[in-house]
């Protein structure tokens, strides 16, 4: 486990800078924590899932596809007429579309399909998928940011366009930022001149930072300079890390490499000068904005897309009650394999449950 980096002393002995940096340390800190614990939640969701609720999930499309078999030859039998005939049709259709959320059609499907919408599956299926892309186009057209029509146009599945719809959410948060300092775009009074040429001469301290610090752990972290076998290997590990940090101008690598040296060495970060804070606290501050960006982010990744389906994404996916979920599909596994067995029963036992199943769905509707 990592030690904290927080500066040591009560408020009084803390300046403004020291207690700025104590925050944003505590706020990283508990962000990357918050992070780490998602993660682990949503991974043994998934897990479960997949252990525990995918074989079950299929078995309900199975009992689906039979119970549209059975009801499709009831349909075109001509033996209900009228309001029953219209609500048989809407179950059929209804359970189409459930199945169709999960893949294709098989051809028997295919034509149960045209039988009850008179029209083409495939035809329908390309309209729709079409209509699904120009929609998300038009949404994130909506916030004002160029969209990757191409990505959407060459879209094959869902999958596809999810995966694409996550890349665009992500783009989001900074075009977002950047039309934030647009609007703060136009002409500069001198007060707004002044602070530009502050911000250029932080950039450039900052970008002689990486340079200085680079430097200074190299000398330190080079593992040639090191006679102790085991320190040689840690610290043949930490100058990767602070190469890797150093070519691609990644500052924060870069700090929190000559953070943990201090702290681990020294022990006392409040060696660490005003001028020094002040960019760090800079920098901790945009790790902050990512890492709460990433934290949003992380439940709407498309590796979680089967979690999707129990819980609105604007809930707490890692709240999800999984077992309670298995159990609610397991109680309802049950009545649709009953619903198959007498469907496919008597004359007397098939009409019973179809009459049962459009007393249930005449209700739904009027709930709804």
């Amino acid at each position: 486990m990592q030690k904290s980096l927080v500066i040591k002393g009560s408020q009084a002995q803390t300046s403004k800078a020291q207690q700025a940096f104590n925050g944003l340390i505590r706020k990283i800190e508990r962000l990357q924590h918050a992070i780490q614990l998602n993660t682990q939640l949503l991974d043994e969701k998934l897990m479960y899932y997949n252990s525990e609720m995918l074989k079950q999930e299929r078995e309900l499309l199975e009992a689906k596809k039979e119970i549209v078999k059975e009801l499709y030859k009831a349909f075109i039998s001509k033996t209900y007429k009228g309001r029953e005939r219209t609500l048989l049709k809407s179950i059929i259709t209804s359970h189409l579309e459930d199945i169709m959320e999960e893949g294709e059609l098989e051809d028997e499907l295919q034509q149960i399909f045209r039988g009850v919408k008179k029209m083409d599956y495939q035809e329908m299926k390309a309209k729709d998928f079409e209509m699904e892309k120009e929609k998300l186009e038009q949404i994130f057209s909506m916030y004002g940011f160029d969209v990757n029509t191409e990505a959407f146009k060459s879209a094959k599945s869902k999958d596809d366009l999810l995966k694409e719809s996550f890349k665009m959410m992500e783009e989001f948060e900074r075009k977002a930022e950047e039309r934030k300092n647009e609007k703060k775009a136009g002409k500069k009074t001198k007060k707004q001149l002044a602070r530009e040429l502050n911000d250029q001469q932080k950039e450039e301290l900052r970008g002689k930072n990486i340079g200085r610090v680079y430097k200074q752990l190299a000398k330190i972290f080079h593992p040639d300079l090191e006679p102790d076998p085991a320190k040689k290997t840690e610290k043949e590990e930490l100058m990767k890390q602070l190469t890797i940090a150093y070519e691609s101008k990644d500052l924060h690598t870069l700090l929190r490499l000559e953070l943990e040296y201090i702290h681990k060495e020294e022990n006392n970060t409040a060696n660490l000068s005003e001028e020094k804070l002040k960019i760090y606290n800079e920098v901790l501050r945009e790790q902050v904005a990512e890492l709460e960006s990433e934290l949003h982010m992380l439940p709407m990744h498309p590796q979680y897309s089967a979690l999707h389906a129990f819980v609105d994404l604007s809930q707490n996916i890692a709240s999800l009650n999984l077992v309670h979920e298995k159990l609610l599909r397991d109680s309802m596994l049950r009545k649709m394999k009953k619903a198959v067995e007498k469907l496919r029963g008597t004359t007397s036992e098939a009409a019973e449950q179809i009459q049962k199943l459009l007393k249930q769905f005449e209700g739904r509707e009027e709930v709804e």
